[in-house]
């Protein structure tokens, strides 16, 4: 009997002690996510004010023709597209919005965006991490 409750024992023991990695290693993959926004804007030297929700979401306003529509170029919003790692479809699809096509939304990995594009205020794009 002291052999069977010593395996239970034991095995009791493994399984709480894997539960509880694997709980450890969720929440450092949490953590690890909510660092990928502000990380990809640090890397493109992007104002600390582009990250919003506590890391879960960016709002990159371009520059468009009126003063004072946005503050970020072209090239400020295609580093943060890199640096996330936004696939060719998603940028092509970027690319190809008109003014008359209002808000328009895609998603890749972790991320969904949503955006507007209009000459006087520039593309306006706000990127969001997805849920788990």
């Amino acid at each position: 009997m002291a052999v069977a409750v010593a395996v239970t024992l034991g095995v009791s023991l493994s399984n709480a002690s894997a539960a509880a990695h694997k709980k450890a290693e969720q929440k450092a993959a949490a953590a690890a996510r909510l660092k990928l926004l502000p990380k990809a804007a640090t890397s493109c030297d992007l104002p600390a004010d582009v990250i919003g929700d506590n890391g879960r979401s960016a709002f990159l306003d371009g520059e468009g023709d009126d003063f004072g529509s946005g503050e970020l170029s072209v090239t400020d919003l295609a580093c943060m597209l890199d640096a996330l790692k936004a696939p060719d479809a998603v940028i092509d699809h970027m690319d190809s919005t008109r003014s008359i096509d209002g808000t328009q939304t895609d998603d890749w990995g972790d991320f969904s965006a949503s955006w507007t594009y209009h000459p006087d205020n520039g593309l306006d794009i706000i990127i969001r991490l997805t849920d788990e």
